[in-house]
């Protein structure tokens, strides 16, 4: 694990603390295009065996570290992958899941 620490400081993503062995979040990566936003989306759910997650929960995700999800609304990213889905939650909070294989 040393190894991925330190390639971390190199990178940028991660910095050293004055405490030995704490590292501290460093760069974030933006990521504004829709069709890596949406494989990056993909990729969230994949890790999430319970169905569907709000959109602002995959967005915000701390798992996608060091990559920083722009806003953006759940029909967007629908458009752009055939293996995403929407459900309209409530007026203000989609939900998206994986759609099924085949269906």
């Amino acid at each position: 694990m040393e190894g991925r620490h330190e390639e971390g400081c190199e990178w940028g993503t991660l910095s050293e603390t004055s405490k030995t062995g704490v590292y501290a979040s460093g760069l974030s990566l933006p990521i504004t295009r829709m069709e890596l936003m949406a494989w990056l989306a993909v990729a969230r759910l994949h890790t999430h065996a319970n169905g569907p997650m709000a959109l602002r929960t995959v967005l915000d995700s701390t798992i996608l570290f060091p990559f920083r999800l722009s806003p953006v609304f759940a029909n967007r990213l629908v458009a752009v992958s055939n293996r995403l889905d929407v459900l309209r939650h409530n007026s203000n909070d989609d939900l998206i899941f994986l759609r099924h294989e085949g269906g």
